[in-house]
């Protein structure tokens, strides 16, 4: 079983099967369809390949003017380290968009809540969000230059779970950074 990230934004696109990146296409232009085709050309009847975790976010809106209809966005882009407030790479286009948005709306202020999934005991899940929201912070003040003063950190752990800790799923969806304006 494999798990599945397509990462897209403006002209470049990078794939990633588990953690490892097996595509990248920097300068391509991507049209539009409904469609999402996948070919799996190792696949044999004694090994078979699958395909898990395959998540296709909707648009629409952008980051702000989300933000500006509902006060909080929660975003699944921000991907870490298993256990570890390391931000992995394919976490770019939305660490980018993010420090794009404050640059563009210099009044906004925001608060980051870092929040796990319900694996482990609570004080280590309340630390580990702690880490992950200081670091969303550290890459927004340090990679794209937004004053300290305008963010804060809000850290839950466990406590506020959007999904079923029972599934992967379920897990992936608790395991966010959530932006909300102050």
């Amino acid at each position: 079983m494999v798990t599945v990230r397509v990462m897209a934004d403006g002209d470049y696109m990078k794939v990633y099967l588990d953690d490892h990146r097996v595509a990248n296409a920097p300068n391509a232009v991507f049209p539009r369809t409904n469609k999402l085709y996948f070919t799996v050309n190792s696949a044999a009847d004694a090994h078979p390949v699958m395909i898990g975790a395959l998540r296709v976010a909707a648009g629409g809106l952008d980051l702000y003017d989300r933000l500006e209809a509902e006060g909080r966005v929660s975003t699944q882009g921000i991907l870490f380290a298993v256990n570890s407030d390391v931000i992995r790479p394919e976490s770019s286009p939305t660490l980018k968009e993010m420090g794009e948005m404050l640059a563009a709306h210099p009044e906004l202020r925001i608060s980051i809540e870092g929040h796990t999934d319900g694996d482990g005991d609570d004080a280590s899940n309340l630390d580990l969000s702690k880490r992950r929201a200081a670091a969303v912070k550290a890459a927004l003040v340090g990679t794209y230059g937004v004053a300290d003063a305008r963010l804060q950190t809000e850290v839950f752990g466990e406590t506020k779970p959007v999904g079923d800790n029972g599934t992967l799923e379920g897990k992936q969806q608790n395991r966010r950074v959530e932006l909300v304006k102050l």
